[in-house]
């Protein structure tokens, strides 16, 4: 059982590491199993636990050579108090300078109802000017899904820790209910109550080629929906922090079009933010939630850390028209809209987020209804 156990482990990318690594402690497949690991250059790579689990990377520096290490994961059997172990080899790469920024790049989808156009989609600014875009590809599709409901929405791409990997995140929905390809679509009360518990992932190294698609669970089964996955780098726990919108249900009930159903996830529950954690954007922790104010709704979230301040700061769609007797969190806005809060941790309580700004879009731009906000950091 120990030498079966073992030989389930697996290190993501072992023979290019860019980051720090997965190293399981625990076994799901083998209850009460205990693995202890013990690295060869644990100044390169720890076999010590800082934040949750081991495998904190510290790369060679810039122009060296890539270090070789070995880790070794050994089980005790209980029984007879034998140690079973296996090797397991990496080659780490240098650290990489960076060029100065000079334009931005965006993935998008084209839009709904559309088969063609729920894929991935790719433009880049003109120069430095974030309101002036290029499409890539000859304004073609540059990925297409084919997992899940063969479709994507709410494309973002989250650069690595060490900026020299990238990880492309996509919500598994596709609004086609009409051309007879529509894998499964059954109307929007469907889609934010049984929809997929899915995200779609895509990994690259120069945002031009991209590894072959992931069909990832990461929500519960009490989820309804799996939308706007993001994520945010934590160095508090080492592992970054993947958020998502879901609304929650009990865990024996089901979508009906029948609204009399006694399992029937009607009505609808507010939207809350759901969030896991991951450093290989391969394996996941269980969901948890990560916003889910009583009485109040939230969709698409997006967070970006104020690297001079220490602060997160958070955007969020003030959402109120899916649930029942929900508020407005800014209750002088007219409509749904944009609100900004921000705390010193990502994973702060929802009461230790400070409210900056409400009504973003309608006191800005003079918008009536605002969704899926992006922030990022001027070059």
């Amino acid at each position: 059982a120990a030498k079966q156990a073992l030989d389930g482990i697996s290190i993501a990318s072992a023979d290019d590491v860019r980051g720090y690594i997965t190293l399981p402690v625990m076994l799901e497949a083998f209850p009460g199993t205990e693995v202890r690991w013990e690295s060869s250059n644990p100044v390169i790579v720890s076999d010590k636990a800082i934040g949750a689990i081991p495998g904190v990377v510290k790369r060679p520096p810039v122009g060296a050579k890539p270090a070789s290490v070995v880790l070794t994961a050994c089980i005790t059997t209980i029984v007879t108090q034998s140690s079973t172990c296996r090797g397991f080899s990496l080659k780490v790469q240098p650290s990489v300078r960076l060029a100065p920024f000079s334009r931005y790049g965006i993935p998008n989808f084209a839009r709904s109802n559309s088969q063609n156009g729920q894929q991935v989609y790719m433009a880049y600014s003109v120069g430095n000017d974030a309101t002036a875009w290029v499409a890539t590809n000859g304004g073609y599709s540059y990925l297409n899904s084919t997992c899940g409901m063969h479709a994507v929405h709410d494309a973002c791409v989250v650069r690595s820790l060490e900026c020299d990997r990238f990880y492309l995140l996509a919500t598994d929905l596709n609004v086609d209910g009409t051309t007879g390809t529509w894998y499964g679509w059954q109307g929007w009360d469907w889609a934010q109550s049984n929809a997929s518990r899915y995200i779609e992932v895509w990994e690259s190294k120069d945002l031009r080629h991209w590894s072959q698609q992931r069909h990832l669970l990461v929500s519960s089964i009490e989820a309804g929906m799996t939308y706007a996955p993001e994520a945010t780098w934590d160095p508090a726990i080492g592992a970054y922090v993947v958020f998502w919108t879901s609304s929650l249900y009990p865990a024996d009930t089901h979508y009906s079009a029948n609204q009399s159903d006694p399992k029937g996830r009607y009505p609808l529950t507010h939207n809350e933010i759901m969030y896991a954690t991951t450093r290989d954007f391969r394996t996941f922790t269980p969901a948890k939630v990560l916003s889910g104010r009583r009485n109040y709704g939230t969709l698409d979230a997006t967070i970006v850390l104020n690297k001079v301040t220490g602060y997160y700061h958070r955007f969020v769609s003030d959402r109120t028209s899916t649930g029942v007797n929900l508020t407005r969190y800014i209750s002088t806005c007219v409509s749904e809209d944009i609100y900004q809060e921000r705390s010193k941790s990502i994973l702060a309580a929802a009461d230790e987020w400070g409210l900056l700004e409400g009504c973003i879009t309608h006191s800005r731009l003079n918008t009536m209804y605002a969704k899926a906000p992006l922030v990022v950091q001027a070059n």
